[in-house]
């Protein structure tokens, strides 16, 4: 089904529809953990329960793109054909493309090997913090990048160098001024969230506070790996997948030499910082051999894009963290009280970044203005 769900996308998307195929592994992700939570007690080998989630959550991530695609005529009709003339072409350059996209969980991989050296529950918690920046990754960093790919392609098909660097620019700046304050959202509210999702029964307060720990290091890496995304979509578009998968096979030596020196000072902690500082060299090792492809890469805008970003969404944080100060994000239970008040305060947070977006003339918010005008 996870296979299936990935040709959805990719059909979908070279038809320029983007929305929903960006937002299926949404629904993967929550049913993984709805299947953790409310599966896992059904079992007698509770770990069951995960096999369960991928099968149903690959079954949902599919089948909510099969309409759109027979929607625009295109049926699934399984064949096997070895002759046909796209396939040695797709093959060579897929490869690297999903060896290079498999490394990331590898490192994870590596990470809970790590982990199990340390003290019990450290692996859940490493899982349950992933997962949870999944979400804003899925939606700010693979969506950009799945929607810039057709753009990029002709444009490099055309030797459009300007025109590839422009793009790209207003893509990176576009994912920060998204990830960047979903990130210190979820760093700012890391407790209440954990806790309104999974603090109950045998989740206990201690197991709250060892996932928000992790979600924490986790969070600090939402735009590093947003952006990895959109970098990576510029070299797929000049049909250049080998460079991505050198660079991507270096960071698993980087992230076991990490997770070695930091598992110790930093516990599970320095696992999931380790997992961040072996993406940031990706990223950047990746974006200075871009530059030199490109001749710039437009970094005095997207400088300024960052510096406003940041500023902004370091405020919003500490209002966020302020507001939902409180003894009942240490207690289990009032699931509808504390989901609603979250809500709420999400809300707000949204609200008072972009108002000090729109006092500091962001671009990014301009464009996104136009957009929802013509729509």
């Amino acid at each position: 089904f996870i296979s299936l769900a990935a040709l959805a996308m990719g059909t979908l998307n070279s038809l320029r529809v983007f929305f929903l195929p960006a937002l299926a592994p949404a629904f993967f992700n929550l049913v993984m953990i709805a299947s953790v939570l409310y599966l896992a007690p059904h079992f007698s080998v509770p770990v069951l329960a995960i096999a369960v989630g991928v099968t149903l959550g690959g079954a949902v991530q599919y089948g909510v793109q099969i309409w759109p695609l027979a929607k625009r005529g295109f049926h699934v009709r399984p064949q096997f054909s070895l002759s046909h003339p796209g396939l040695k072409k797709v093959l060579l350059l897929v490869l690297p493309v999903v060896t290079a996209t498999g490394v990331m969980h590898i490192n994870v991989l590596i990470s809970n090997v790590f982990a199990t050296y340390l003290p019990a529950g450290s692996v859940t918690y490493l899982y349950y913090g992933y997962r949870l920046i999944l979400f804003p990754i899925g939606i700010f960093g693979i969506s950009v990048a799945m929607a810039l790919l057709p753009s990029l392609s002709e444009q490099a098909a055309r030797n459009d160098t300007d025109a590839v660097r422009d793009t790209f620019s207003f893509s990176l700046r576009l994912v920060f001024f998204t990830s960047i304050p979903a990130m210190a959202g979820l760093i700012a509210l890391s407790g209440p969230i954990v806790n309104t999702l999974f603090q109950r029964d045998m989740f206990t307060y201690e197991a709250t506070q060892g996932t928000v720990y992790a979600l924490i290091f986790y969070s600090s890496g939402i735009w590093v790996f947003s952006g990895l995304r959109v970098v990576r979509a510029v070299f797929y578009s000049m049909q250049d997948t080998k460079t991505p998968l050198k660079v991507a096979l270096l960071t698993v030596v980087i992230n076991a030499f990490f997770c070695y020196f930091l598992k110790g000072p930093l516990q599970h902690g320095g696992l999931a910082l380790a997992l961040v500082i072996a993406a940031s060299v990706n990223f950047f090792v990746l974006l200075a051999i871009l530059r030199a492809k490109l001749g710039s890469i437009d970094g005095t805008r997207i400088a300024a894009t960052l510096l406003k970003v940041s500023t902004a969404s370091f405020i919003m944080g500490c209002a966020g963290w302020f507001m939902l100060q409180g003894d009942m994000w240490m207690e289990s239970g009032r699931t509808l009280e504390k989901s609603l008040l979250l809500t709420g305060v999400i809300a707000a947070c949204v609200g008072l970044y972009l108002l000090f977006m729109y006092l500091m003339k962001s671009d990014e918010l301009s464009y996104l203005l136009k957009m929802r005008k013509k729509s």
